[in-house]
C-alpha cells in the first residue's frame, strides 16, 4: 500500500495515468474508473507483472482544516491487490519521476 497527499483533483491523477500509459508504458495498462465509488483500477498484464492489479483510492482530508481558502487536499491510496510487488514498485517508481513528479505530497501528520 501506498498513501500520498494530493491537492489536485483525481480527474486530475487520471490524466496523469492516461499520458503514463501512452508515453512511457505503451499503452500496456488497462485502466478502469468508477467515479461512484470513487476509485480507480489499473491492470498491468504484460509478462513481468503477472497480471498485477491495483486500486487507486481517494479520501478527503479537509474535514480538520480550518482555512477555508486551503486547497483540496486528498490522500490517494494506491493498493496492489494482486501480481508481482516487485513489478508495481518499479511501475510505480516509473510514475513518480514522470506524470507524478510535480503532484505527490508528503503525508499530513495530523
Amino acid at each position: 500500500m501506498t498513501d500520498h497527499d494530493i491537492d489536485v483533483t483525481p480527474g486530475t491523477i487520471w490524466e496523469d495515468l492516461k499520458e503514463f500509459n501512452a508515453e512511457y508504458f505503451e499503452g500496456q495498462m488497462q485502466m478502469e474508473q468508477n467515479l461512484e465509488k470513487k476509485y480507480f483500477k489499473l491492470r498491468f498484464e504484460d509478462q513481468e507483472s503477472s497480471n498485477l492489479e491495483v486500486k487507486v483510492t481517494f479520501h478527503d482530508l479537509n474535514e480538520a482544516v480550518e482555512d477555508e481558502d486551503a486547497p483540496q487536499r486528498l490522500r490517494m491510496r494506491l493498493i496492489r491487490k494482486r501480481g508481482n510487488l516487485s513489478r508495481w514498485y518499479e511501475i510505480f517508481k516509473d510514475m513518480q519521476e514522470t506524470v507524478f513528479e510535480d503532484t505527490l505530497l508528503a503525508p499530513r501528520l495530523h
